[in-house]
């Protein structure tokens, strides 16, 4: 679930912000944004209090971000996590999840990280599992946000997003990226080496779009790493 509504944003927000054009300034969404970037290792509790949602606004070729309003019941992964979303405003807190939550360390990672080739994993017996806050069918929330701006003579449209992973003991994960193009736009994931530590984790990940102007050449690069950033917005997503 997590999973298909991350993917689903990103490639999305991607696809938009690369036909997006060229607006007449640079429109920035995403408030602190890379200034926000803080420590990724959160430690035995992950939690947030009263902080406002947001949805996502597509109506425009730029995505906005209004308030949510509304009161709805969540659905907590790990189960034994607590979230309350009420009038807008989301509360949620984790510990250590149940055994039961938990699965193999380098089953999770290699699933998350599908895009990747020769994903590795340090350890064989450490577990795993990924925060996720859902409603019903593919409804949920998503740490994220987006912006586009002007480089010369390119677009540059850029999506940040933030999910959050336990893990019962130290391990580090690493993953090769490779690049491609299809039907003129170039396709790349950098390679990564994620250095997970007992507890929760953020693992940041940035997709950023290039186009020049006039739409004669795009290409859209993808980079994760251990952060976490304030300056990202809870949206919640419908499908």
């Amino acid at each position: 679930m997590t999973k298909r509504i991350f993917q689903t944003l990103a490639a999305t927000a991607a696809l938009v912000l690369v036909l997006s054009g060229c607006p007449t300034e640079n429109t920035d969404n995403n408030g602190d944004g890379e200034d926000g970037l803080i420590s990724g290792h959160i430690g035995a509790t992950l939690a947030v209090d009263g902080v406002q949602v947001h949805t996502m606004d597509t109506s425009q070729v730029i995505p906005t971000y209004p308030n949510f309003t509304d009161t709805v019941t969540l659905n907590t992964e790990p189960s034994n996590g607590t979230a309350t979303l009420t009038n807008g405003k989301l509360t949620f807190s984790f510990g250590t999840p149940i055994d039961g939550d938990l699965e193999n360390a380098a089953t999770v990672m290699n699933s998350e990280f599908s895009d990747y080739n020769n994903v590795t994993t340090t350890s064989n017996d450490a577990k795993a599992a990924i925060m996720s806050l859902t409603t019903t069918g593919n409804s949920g929330l998503l740490k994220m946000d987006s912006s586009v701006s002007i480089g010369g003579t390119n677009v540059i449209g850029k999506v940040e997003s933030v999910m959050y992973i336990y893990v019962d003991k130290d391990v580090t994960v690493s993953g090769e990226g490779d690049t491609s193009t299809e039907e003129g736009v170039t396709y790349t994931y950098n390679d990564f080496t994620l250095a997970f530590k007992y507890g929760w984790n953020a693992v940041y990940k940035v997709i950023e779009t290039t186009t020049a102007v006039g739409g004669s050449s795009s290409s859209i690069t993808e980079t994760i790493s251990i952060a976490d950033n304030t300056g990202l917005k809870w949206v919640y997503i419908t499908e």
